[in-house]
């Protein structure tokens, strides 16, 4: 795999790929083509099983993460994304506020 948004080319594995990624959820990724010369296409995050963990800082464990919608589409200045997200769902889940709170607190804008 590798990000076309990130310097340098870097090739990762698929669980260094998502780990990397964290933080930069909505970067574009390639994955090879094994033992072809096709080259690189182009992959989402989602079937990569990258989540998207709102409510706790990044790298932060939550111990009862609940599973946001199907679906769940974002804007964003590189194309139009399906991510798989998560909200807060243990003990901490109050002080987080409401949904729509969780994404502006993460930079994300919801919207209808």
């Amino acid at each position: 795999y590798r990000c076309r948004e990130c310097k340098g080319g870097v090739l990762f594995c698929r669980e260094c790929c998502v780990s990397h990624h964290l933080e930069n959820p909505l970067h574009i990724v390639e994955v090879s083509v094994l033992l072809t010369l096709a080259g690189f296409v182009l992959k989402l995050f989602r079937p990569l099983s990258l989540r998207v963990q709102f409510g706790h800082p990044p790298g932060e464990y939550c111990a009862g993460p609940e599973a946001g919608r199907q679906g769940f589409v974002v804007l964003h200045n590189n194309g139009i994304h399906e991510v798989n997200v998560d909200f807060c769902g243990c003990e901490h889940r109050g002080c987080a506020g409401a949904l729509d709170t969780k994404l502006l607190r993460g930079g994300w804008y919801p919207a209808s």
